[in-house]
């Protein structure tokens, strides 16, 4: 058996001279063939899927600077939603204590 190209990855059906598989968008159908560098990129992005939700996993809450939506204008908030983010500051506060901290400051 020889080696693909140095730097270039092939799946186990390429490497063992099989042909890509036919079939539609549903993947029953014949229609579309998907090559081994298709086949590799759904492989590499669902690899990384799995990577992605077992670093989350360890966490209750993610935290991040996108929003699925426009914020809502001042004032706007429900008790109940300010409630939570209070209950939550509370735990972070309690669990990692940062009133003490100063962030670095950047020259």
């Amino acid at each position: 058996m020889s080696l693909p190209p140095r730097g270039r990855r092939t799946t186990g059906a390429a490497r063992r001279g099989r042909r890509a598989r036919e079939c539609g968008p549903t993947g029953k159908t014949p229609g579309r063939r998907f090559t081994g560098d298709y086949l590799l990129a759904v492989t590499t992005l669902k690899s990384f899927a799995r990577t992605v939700a077992r670093f989350l996993t360890r966490y209750g809450a993610f935290r991040a600077p996108t929003l699925a939506q426009p914020p809502l204008p001042l004032g706007e908030m429900t008790s109940t939603e300010e409630a939570a983010l209070f209950r939550l500051a509370g735990r972070l506060e309690r669990a990692r204590p940062w009133s003490s901290r100063v962030p670095d400051t950047v020259p």
